[in-house]
């Protein structure tokens, strides 16, 4: 049975219920008004296997993807099934997460399966993820979140005519597609920069068709160009640690000009401006000796180990954080872009996880970064490569751009769509 309220001091054309002001040609319902609501069972254990035996089995929220799951295992004795357009939802640790059902899938405790009686499912898929926080909230248990049915059948919707459902989760899923997309460019890329980097740190800037006729050696940390030296990092470079904060420390905000840098601000091989956060002048006067320039490479070295990187030319002299350190290039024997990208690779990685202290807190030891083998071929080569790596970098940096961009773009449309504020129940989408 659906449910009105109304009331007063509410826009033209809106009436006030319990979600706020709603168009007034819209309802309220609870979830057991307008859907079918079956929560999971897990099967036996016997009957789990991962070589496409029986039925796709879900287990919870870790199989979510960003529309539908991907199921790891599979059942020869499900006990609740989800049939295909369905919307699944997270129940327990963490509780709110959708997904919708691509296929039959048997489904464990962690998750409830929906089905609206008379609506469109895609609508209930983004109207449960516009509900989420609210959801959330109502989890209880002390070991972790959970919610059971009787909760979730009292979760309130708003409940447009059907025509605008489908309008509306028609153009939500049209810019989640594109979300999707440009998710699969980016993975793409990311790939393709990995195999790059294999190529060139064997074979040199090559072309593929010349491969076979580079002569190679075989060193401690793999094949390379015979005419490539190998070295440790300290004969060429120094390296010196980053500052704690003091105790008692407050960021500033911009304004101060004197940014601190953080591990979490070290992605994708530069610095992650979203969260950077400022000194004030007497704090960065204490700190002043334990900056950075542009013409250094980072490492981190304590939590995150390995994580490597160039600072911005507009952020030359940052403060850096005890758990990083920096590689100072005193030489014109290896480029910092080239030994970012080189410190990147899979080889180095796997030299620098040797040397890291591996207790319930690793650490890698500034000792050992200066001991870490760096194969290097001729600075003009070491350029070429770092050039060729950089095409990449940038196009992951525009993707991701594009990806920022639909995720703001999807936020606003899923909050003003679902409250009413922008309406498309006048304009004619194809399914």
């Amino acid at each position: 049975m659906k449910r009105k309220a109304s009331g007063s001091g509410v826009p033209e054309g809106f009436k006030m219920t319990e979600l706020g002001p709603l168009p007034e040609e819209w309802d309220i319902a609870t979830l057991e008004d307008v859907a079918t609501i079956s929560m999971g069972q897990s099967p036996p254990g016997s009957s789990y296997n991962e070589t496409g035996r029986g039925m796709p089995f879900l287990q919870g929220k870790a199989e979510f993807g960003s529309t539908c799951p991907t199921h790891l295992k599979y059942t020869t004795m499900p006990l609740r099934k989800a049939q295909p357009g369905s919307v699944l939802i997270s129940v327990r640790a963490p509780v709110g997460a959708v997904n919708l059902a691509d296929r039959t899938y048997c489904f464990g405790r962690g998750l409830a399966a929906l089905s609206m009686r008379n609506g469109d499912n895609m609508f209930l898929l983004h109207v449960l993820r516009h509900r989420r926080a609210a959801i959330e909230q109502l989890g209880s248990g002390s070991t972790f979140k959970a919610i059971n049915k009787s909760i979730l059948q009292k979760v309130i919707v708003p409940c447009p005519p059907l025509h605008e459902q489908e309008q509306i989760a028609a153009i939500l899923s049209t810019v989640q597609q594109a979300k999707e997309k440009t998710e699969a460019v980016i993975a793409a890329a990311k790939e393709m920069k990995k195999s790059l980097m294999k190529y060139l740190f064997t074979y040199g800037p090559v072309p593929v068709e010349e491969a076979e006729r580079v002569k190679l050696k075989e060193t401690e940390i793999g094949m390379m160009p015979e005419e490539w030296y190998v070295f440790a990092l300290g004969e060429t470079a120094e390296v010196k640690g980053g500052k704690r904060l003091p105790k008692g420390h407050a960021f500033a905000d911009g304004t101060t000009q004197h940014p601190y840098l953080r591990v979490v601000d070290m992605k994708n091989g530069t610095i992650d401006r979203s969260d950077l956060r400022y000194l004030c002048e007497s704090d960065y006067q204490t700190l002043s000796h334990y900056t950075i320039a542009s013409d250094d490479v980072y490492i981190t070295i304590a939590g995150t180990i390995g994580v490597c990187g160039t600072v911005p030319m507009d952020l030359d002299g940052a403060n850096l954080t005890e758990n990083a350190a920096k590689i100072v290039l005193g030489s014109a024997r290896l480029d910092k872009d080239f030994l970012a990208y080189y410190l990147s690779s899979s080889e180095a990685q796997t030299q620098i996880s040797l040397r890291t202290c591996k207790t319930s807190q690793p650490k890698l030891a500034l000792t050992r970064i200066r001991q870490l083998p760096v194969a290097a071929p001729t600075l003009h080569l070491q350029k070429e490569i770092a050039s060729a790596l950089r095409v990449l970098d940038a196009k992951v940096e525009s993707e991701q751009g594009r990806m920022e961009a639909l995720d703001r773009l999807f936020g606003t449309l899923l909050n003003g769509l679902m409250t009413g504020r922008i309406r498309v129940n006048d304009l004619e989408v194809e399914p």
